[in-house]
């Protein structure tokens, strides 16, 4: 009985021994497997042209452009002008384009700090001062959208205070933000 029962465990213990080795060769084999992948993939850098183009002057009375803008890039500055009486007004249409290769999402404006010299508060009581823009100002490859910076004394305004002489309004401009859509 005693050499059935050794040759039971003999026969256990050589099946786990088989089955340690069929594991080994299994995890040895899992692990010496070689990935090869192979292809080719060209990557295009993109463009980013987004600027501002087409700009035209418009002036009503006696307005008048002491500077004209500069443009840079999506800013428009550094612009003065020269109101009389009320009802002058000076109108600057330009485009911001996109000449990229990427499309452009809207983001914002700012406009820049304004020198109103030494009527600031009926200025900003008696003109209009802003950006004018579409609702749907984002672009995309190629396309364009009109903005409109006005500068404007109301028709219902009182005439100028102090010694009549013009308002000279200058350092207007303004920042238009795009990011990548």
């Amino acid at each position: 009985m005693l050499r059935q029962e050794s040759k039971k465990f003999l026969m256990i213990v050589l099946g786990i021994l088989l089955i340690s080795v069929f594991g080994l060769s299994i995890a040895y084999a899992i692990l010496n497997v070689t990935l090869n992948i192979s292809g080719s993939a060209k990557v295009t850098s993109a463009d980013w042209d987004i600027s501002i183009d087409n700009v035209s002057i418009v002036t009503d009375g006696s307005a008048e452009v002491l500077t004209p803008p500069t443009i840079d890039g999506t800013e428009i500055s550094d612009f003065s002008v020269s109101l009389t009486k009320p009802g002058d007004a000076v109108f600057i249409t330009f485009y911001v384009t996109n000449n990229g290769s990427v499309d452009a999402k809207y983001v914002n404006n700012t406009l820049h700090t304004i020198d109103y010299g030494n009527y600031k508060d009926y200025i900003l009581t008696n003109f209009r001062i802003g950006l004018t823009y579409p609702e749907d100002t984002d672009l995309l490859v190629g396309e364009s959208r009109m903005f409109m910076y006005e500068i404007s004394w109301e028709s219902y305004a009182s005439t100028l205070p102090g010694n009549n002489s013009p308002f000279e309004i200058s350092n207007l401009g303004a920042t238009i933000l795009y990011e990548q859509k």
